[in-house]
This record gives structure tokens, sequence and C-alpha cells, in this order.
């Protein structure tokens, strides 16, 4: 199993971006292995889970390729002032790890999950793309952008920058999860979402899971108790990983 810090020039973002890479060994060319896309949280970075989880121990366990890329405070979108973060995650960074390591990424073997802002666009990546993923899971997920859009007054100027209005993200159909539900109608995908009881953004997962079932999209969401920590997503990458490849 390599472990990979790469650094390399994106079109998408127009500067050269980091990203970590778990790679199983002996991988033959042309190979359809397992590939999760692992995505961080608000303030994080693409070291997150090699520095704070076992993920390396349960990628060479399950041998499973993980892409874990630098993404800053974007929330994985194609943002106002400019940097598409959306376009490089969901379609520009898949044919660059196929490309790079000569290994067939499909819809069957492509994963993708993430926590808080992670899950966010993890989820927003999966659902407008249904066809390239196989599963998705969002960990302490972001799933009411329009209400963190109020919810801290010294962040208003940056999602701002990145969603444009207000008004704008209520109605968008590809950043307001809610929209894109409706807008898609259903999904050929498994989809896990989790939240501790004591997270702040318990609520607000509780009520997307509602709303999924009420539009009849299949989906587990585990509750348990927790808070928006690390300790709380080291134990969930384990059943995720669990969702993905085992079930």
């Amino acid at each position: 199993m390599a472990l990979i810090n790469g650094l390399f020039y994106s079109k998408s973002l127009e500067f050269s971006t980091n990203v970590t890479i778990i790679m199983p060994d002996d991988i033959k060319e042309n190979e359809e292995i397992n590939v999760l896309f692992l995505l961080h949280g608000f303030n994080g970075g693409y070291l997150d889970f090699i520095r704070h989880t076992s993920v390396e121990k349960i990628a060479l366990k399950n041998r499973v390729a993980v892409i874990m890329p630098e993404a800053n405070n974007s929330f994985y979108t194609n943002t106002g002032y400019g940097q598409k973060y959306y376009d490089y995650i969901a379609y520009e960074l898949p044919n660059i790890i196929k490309n790079m390591f000569n290994i067939k990424i499909t819809k069957k073997n492509s994963y993708i999950a993430g926590l808080s802002m992670g899950g966010y666009g993890a989820l927003k990546i999966a659902f407008n793309n249904p066809e390239n993923y196989s599963k998705v899971a969002g960990i302490s997920s972001v799933v009411d952008i329009v209400n963190m859009y109020d919810m801290n007054e010294n962040r208003k100027d940056l999602f701002k920058s990145i969603f444009g209005s207000k008004k704008e993200l209520v109605n968008d159909s590809i950043n307001n999860l809610y929209n894109v539900v409706e807008f898609k109608k259903s999904f050929d995908l498994k989809i896990y979402l989790s939240c501790g009881t004591e997270d702040f953004l318990y609520e607000d997962n509780l009520s997307f899971s509602k709303f999924l079932n009420s539009r009849n999209v299949n989906h587990d969401f585990i509750v348990k108790n927790g808070t928006h920590n690390w300790e709380y997503w080291q134990s969930e990458i384990n059943k995720v990983f669990d969702f993905f490849f085992n079930k």
C-alpha cells in the first residue's frame, strides 16, 4: 500500500493543488479496483483523514484506493469568485487519477464520502451525478446549505462569495440539496447518512432524512451519541467502509 502526497496543476482551478492518495500495491493496468473520494471539512485539509483517523489501515484491509483532495473552504462549489472546485472534484480529479495510475474508474467501483462540509460536497456531487457513483456517505454533513447561510454572521461574506445571494441559493438546482432531490426524482445510488445527537447539525440531518423519506429516496440514517469531532468521525469511517465494501 502506497501513501502519496502529490501536487499538480488543475485546469479547473487554474492553480496547483495538493492531494493525498492511498493506493494498493500490485495494481494491474486497467484494473477496476474500488476508488473512494474522501472529502475534508470546513477549515480542514487534504491531510486530515491521515492525521486523525486510521483510514490508511482500513483502506489496506479492504484494498481500496482513497483519494483525499484539498478543497480549502470552497464547499466543493464552482464559486462566485471563479474557482471551480465542483468541476475539479466531480470531473477533473477522477480523470487525473485514472490516467496517472492506469486504472478504470466506473460507476460500479466509484464511491464518495466526506464529513461536515465534505459530507455536503460528497452528497452534492453524487446526487448531481448518480451515474458516476455506486454509493455515497455523508458524516455530520451540512445538508441544509440555506440554513447555514444564516447560522454564522461572520461567514455571510464567505457564503455570498461562494454561492451568491441567499435568494439565489434558495433557488439553486445544483448547490441546494433539497432542490437536487426534487429535480432528480430518482437515484440509482446507495446513500449513508450519520450524525451525532449532540452535533449542532443534528436537527438539519434529521429533517433532511425525513425529507428524503417523503420523496421515497432510500437511505440509511445512523444516529448515535456524539458531537462534531474526530472521535465521532473515526468511529464512523469504519462504518462507512463497511457500508461501501461489505454490504
